[in-house]
């Protein structure tokens, strides 16, 4: 929370979820009472969080950094509706 609050992101979104345990079910369960074209899954694991984002039809920002940075999908599972290097180009999709 820290980190978005010093990208001066924090006030963009309705709310915020950090978890640890990333599943469709949970996703799906936190979307629920959301609008799925205007949420957004962030996440650096375009394998884990992207791919369940992709699944259930909602906005992904694929962080491409770090060790899982190289790892790609299959062309089957779809494609991230955003990929970014760095947390800074959050806000210029938020915003847009």
């Amino acid at each position: 929370m820290e980190k978005l609050k010093t990208l001066g992101i924090k006030d963009l979104f309705v709310k915020t979820y950090f978890v640890e345990e990333k599943t469709e079910k949970l996703f799906e369960e936190i979307l629920r009472t959301y609008d799925k074209k205007i949420s957004y899954i962030i996440g650096d694991l375009v394998t884990n969080e992207i791919s369940i984002g992709i699944k259930i039809k909602t906005n992904t920002i694929w962080i491409r950094q770090g060790k899982f940075k190289d790892i790609e999908l299959s062309s089957w599972q779809g494609k991230p509706t955003h990929i970014i290097e760095e947390l800074e180009e959050i806000k210029n999709i938020i915003v847009s």
